[in-house]
């Protein structure tokens, strides 16, 4: 009796399974992945400039927010060197006045708000407070 019992389960899966791929031929044939990509539609663009740089360990990549590039347009405007609006996205006034405050702070000047960039630019924020804090 278990062996009649274990032999009409065998052919109960066998039935789901040719009935699965049944089901699967009669199915449009999958799309390549390129093919399928350029069919997605459009996602809107994020509101951030993705660094990625290369770290070791568990680092997460240096991501250039909203709220950086706004932080950083009013650092470079306190020192004379961006002109427009503080907006906190990344306009050619922006481009233009980080690349000169990087090659003056002699760093890679590429235009772009990278990890090495924030860093120097946190140090300057941070000094100049220092400077101008009363002495005791």
């Amino acid at each position: 009796m278990t062996t009649k019992l274990a032999l009409a389960g065998a052919v109960l899966t066998l039935a789901g399974a040719s009935s699965l791929a049944a089901q699967a031929a009669t199915q449009a044939p999958a799309k390549p992945a390129a093919q399928a990509a350029a069919q997605a539609p459009a996602k809107a663009a994020p509101d951030t400039h993705h660094v990625a740089m290369a770290h070791s360990g568990t680092q997460k990549p240096f991501v250039a927010t909203r709220a950086r590039i706004e932080h950083a347009q009013r650092i470079l405007a306190r020192r004379g060197l961006y002109k427009g609006k503080v907006t906190g996205k990344v306009n050619d006034d922006f481009t233009s006045a980080l690349r000169q405050y990087q090659e003056t702070e002699k760093l890679s000047a590429t235009g772009q708000l990278d990890s090495a960039t924030w860093e120097s630019l946190m140090k300057a924020e941070k000094s100049a407070k220092t400077e101008k804090s009363p002495s005791r």
